[in-house]
Formats: C-alpha cells, structure tokens, sequence
C-alpha cells in the first residue's frame, strides 16, 4: 500500500529536492505503484532509539511540493489516506482514477492530522466538510472526491498516470519563470495566516505527544491484531 518509513520519506525528499532542482524539467507528476497511491506512514515500522520521526522528511516533501517553483500533479489511483493524502494535497492538481478513495484516519489511530492537512484540505473542500472529514475519517470514493472540490479530474480505473502525464505537458509548455513566480505568490498569500514552518513545528509537538499516549499504543496494538481500538482517553 506504499506506507512510508523514514527511509522512504527521506528517498522521497530526496527525489522531489533533485527534480525541484533540475533545469531540464518543466512539471513533476507523483504517483504510487501497484494500483495505490499511499497509505501514509507505515504503523508497523518500530521507531528505534535516537530515529528522526518519519514526520519531518514528510513535511520537508510537503514544502517541496507546495512551495518548489515546478508545478506539481498528484496522480491517484487506489488508496490516498493519511499523510498519502496530504502529499497529494500539496500538489497543484489532483487527478483520480475512477478507483480511488481518499481518507484522514488520524483520530481512529490516536493522532492527529499532519502534514500540513489542517491548513490544505480546509482549502479544497470548506472548512466544515474538512472537519468532519478529519474528526471521523470518513472514505471518500473519487466520485465525491470530484463533487466536493478535494480532486480536480477523475480518469478511467488505472489511467490516472496517463491523465496527469497529458496534463503535466500542457504545463510543461507554459512559461517556467511565470509558473515559480505564480507558486511563490501562492505561498505568500497562504503564509498570511502562518508560516507552514509555525504550523508543521505545532504538528511535530502535537504528534510527540500523541505517540507517548497509551492510546497510541492500544491504536498500533488494535492494528496489528486487526480488531477495533478501545480508547481511555489517556
């Protein structure tokens, strides 16, 4: 399902800070393998003593992608849920297969929204929708995806790539300079609330801790036995 540990956050980062950096490139697609997109990070990895959060090279691709001078295209097919989400909310456009399903599972595992989520799906679907979206984590298939805002353009099942690759060189042919300068502008009007900095430090310390809570621990338990939560509240 294309869950991200750190090592495969960093890889991402890694490959979002070259293409951003590239002059030869005009437009950056992100897409999953095996018919999904991703699931978010991985709840099985064990963080071990003194290893960096998977949240920070999560936020850093974030950054990269809200605020890179390439315009960005998420490509979804499959499952787009928790921080998979918010990376494909960090793009400029978002294009669905007709399979897709979308989802912020957050609070049924103890944690709360992240990867700049609380600022970009409010953005795309309304402020209350967004909400009740993130408290219940509610799965929404691509058909109300498209009719909520949250993506711009469906596609046949599995031609979501095909789609935002046509899109990508459309953009590919626009002015480069004039598209990082649109970006920029973009991102300074959005830093008027706050800086993404002020809001991805706030997400670390929330994060932090949530994951000391007991009911973290019951969450990652509840999941590798595949059987529903119990939270206390503590």
């Amino acid at each position: 399902m294309n869950a991200l540990d750190p090592a495969s956050a960093h890889a991402l980062a890694d490959a979002l800070r070259a293409a951003q950096a590239d002059p030869a490139l005009r437009a950056i697609v992100l897409t999953g393998t095996g018919g999904q997109f991703c699931t978010g990070a991985d709840l099985k990895h064990r963080k071990q003593p003194g290893e960096e959060s998977v949240l920070v090279p999560l936020q850093f691709c974030c950054d990269l992608l809200m605020q890179g001078p390439l315009p960005c295209i998420a490509a979804v097919d499959g499952a787009a849920f928790g921080a998979g989400l918010s990376l494909a909310l960090a793009c400029d456009r978002i294009v669905a297969s007709s399979a897709a399903r979308f989802c912020a599972p957050f609070t049924g595992i103890a944690l709360v929204p992240d990867v700049g989520m609380v600022r970009t799906l409010p953005r795309r679907v309304g402020a209350a929708r967004a909400r009740e979206w993130m408290i219940e984590g509610t799965v929404v298939d691509a058909a109300s995806a498209l009719q909520h805002g949250l993506v711009d353009e469906l596609a046949d099942h599995a031609a979501a790539l095909d789609t935002a690759m046509a899109r990508a060189r459309l953009w590919a042919g626009r002015a480069p300079m004039a598209i990082a300068a649109l970006k920029r502008l973009e991102a300074h009007d959005a830093h008027k609330a706050a800086p993404m900095a002020q809001l991805f430090e706030r997400e670390r310390a929330e994060q932090s801790a949530l994951t000391a809570s007991a009911d973290f621990a019951e969450a990652v338990a509840a999941f590798r036995e595949r059987r529903p939560a119990v939270f206390q509240g503590r």
